[in-house]
């Protein structure tokens, strides 16, 4: 669908688009003012969205779209001043294009703009992207990219400042991949999950505004880098940027490109943020103590045990603390051999001189 000569107050909604090497929804030179995109599929395209105007079209909103297995961008935004890119699911594992983007946006110094509730995951390059662009509101949205050596967000070069970032989840497991790359000034970033399982948690280009109540987690040897200083822990950063003197440094626990953490120690750990009174799931955050991360939860620690032959009676020597039982763990800790689901607590006793029951008394043979 091609939009031209600067059409306003046109609503896209319910629709079906697919078709390989095509475009969705495009528009150039004068844009699409006060455009609604709202409730429509894409599906195996090269780009979902792509809007470029040359005289800052205001007004866009791409609301509650979905968006699968796209090649180069899911949504791209050139110069459309104060859009609203809201609750939009996006999907695109498979591509292999260097320069994919979730959502772009390029060129938008506007106050007002918006980017919320969605859920990029997983894909195979950066999640959200910005370039020359500045005065936005990041928050309640989760991030999962599976490229090594990349960054799922990019808050990109040019960007003037005052963006807040706050209340999102972050995270990759790829090999050498940062979560969070930042060069822009006056950045706010509070209450975030920022976590790379074999990366940096972030990489900060310029000083931000402020730094505080995050969860920076990497399971490798550096946690992040400060103005080209290399951390290794939070205590190093904390000692090279002056800020996050509340935040954490936990893995973050998420399965399977679930924006719900099972980590109990992001319940009730972050700070309150102006205007942000909804979660991703447009439940209540909590008054004074909101959670870190995209999720508001009420979390009971409990532990959980392993599982690894799927019997469904769990390993009492690996276990773990959190709110839900993540994949494999189950509540129980009674198997007495977790690598032969033959063999678990109430299993037939056969006279093999094993203890097949876990009973303790194996029969003899």
């Amino acid at each position: 669908m091609r939009i031209e000569g600067g059409s306003a107050y046109i609503s896209v909604t319910g629709n079906q688009f697919s078709g390989e090497y095509s475009t969705g929804i495009f528009s150039f030179e004068q844009g699409c003012p006060n455009l609604l995109v709202q409730g429509n599929e894409f599906d195996s395209m090269t780009a979902a969205i792509q809007l470029q105007s040359g005289n800052g079209a205001p007004g866009v909103q791409i609301i509650g779209n979905t968006i699968s297995n796209v090649f180069a961008f899911g949504i791209f935004l050139d110069s459309h001043y104060g859009a609203a890119v809201k609750n939009n699911t996006i999907s695109a594992p498979g591509t292999t294009a260097s320069y994919f983007a979730g959502i772009y946006i390029f060129l938008d110094n506007s106050t007002g703009t918006e980017v919320s509730g969605n859920v990029v995951s997983p894909v195979a390059g950066t999640a959200l992207k910005t370039s020359y662009s500045s005065n936005f509101l990041i928050f309640n949205n989760f991030f999962h990219s599976t490229t090594a050596s990349g960054s799922v967000v990019n808050l990109d070069v040019g960007n003037t400042g005052n963006n807040v970032f706050a209340f999102n989840s972050v995270f990759t497991n790829a090999s050498g991949s940062t979560a969070f790359v930042s060069n822009q000034p006056q950045l706010t970033l509070k209450n975030n999950v920022l976590s790379s399982i074999n990366g940096k948690a972030l990489n900060l280009q310029e000083q931000p505004l402020s730094s505080n109540y995050n969860d920076l987690y990497s399971g490798s040897t550096t946690l992040g880098t400060y103005l080209g200083t290399d951390c290794s822990d939070l205590a190093a950063w904390q000692a090279a940027s002056s800020g996050d003197a509340n935040s954490i440094s936990e893995e973050a626990i998420f399965s399977d490109g679930d924006p719900h953490s099972t980590q109990p120690l992001l319940d009730g750990t972050g700070t309150p943020v102006a205007g942000i009174l909804l979660d991703i799931d447009n439940e209540p955050r909590h008054a004074s103590t909101p959670d870190i991360g995209a999720d508001e939860f009420s979390c009971s620690p409990s532990s959980f045990y392993a599982d690894a032959d799927g019997d469904t009676y769990g390993d009492a020597n690996e276990s773990v603390v959190t709110c839900f039982a993540p994949p494999g763990y189950v509540s129980n800790s009674t198997d007495c051999n977790d690598s032969n689901p033959a063999i678990h607590p109430g299993a037939p006793e056969t006279c093999n001189g094993v203890d097949d029951d876990c009973s303790g008394s194996p029969e003899a043979i």
